[in-house]
C-alpha cells in the first residue's frame, strides 16, 4: 500500500513510501515527468488505499507497478 509521496526540488525523482501488510515500510523512486501515467496511478493508490505491487531496479528505481483490489487476487 502506498502511504506517502515525497517530492523535492532538490531531486529529479519523486519518492514513494510503500507499507507491507506487516507494517514494514520501504521507499522507491521514479522520474514522474517521464512516467506521468505511472505517477498518476501511484497517486490514485495513495488516495484510494488500494493495494499495489512494485518492482524495483537499481537504486530502488520503480521499474514496474500494478494497482489492484481484493477482488483481483492481491493479498493483504
Amino acid at each position: 500500500m502506498v502511504v506517502g509521496i515525497v517530492d523535492s526540488d532538490a531531486s529529479m525523482y519523486v519518492n514513494y513510501v510503500i507499507q507491507t501488510a506487516d507494517g514494514k515500510k520501504f521507499c522507491t523512486q521514479m522520474d514522474a515527468k517521464r512516467r506521468g501515467n505511472r505517477h498518476a496511478l501511484m497517486q490514485m493508490a495513495l488516495e484510494s488505499g488500494r493495494l499495489v505491487m512494485v518492482v524495483g531496479g537499481i537504486n530502488s528505481y520503480l521499474r514496474a507497478f500494478a494497482l489492484g483490489a481484493d477482488a483481483h487476487g492481491m493479498v493483504r
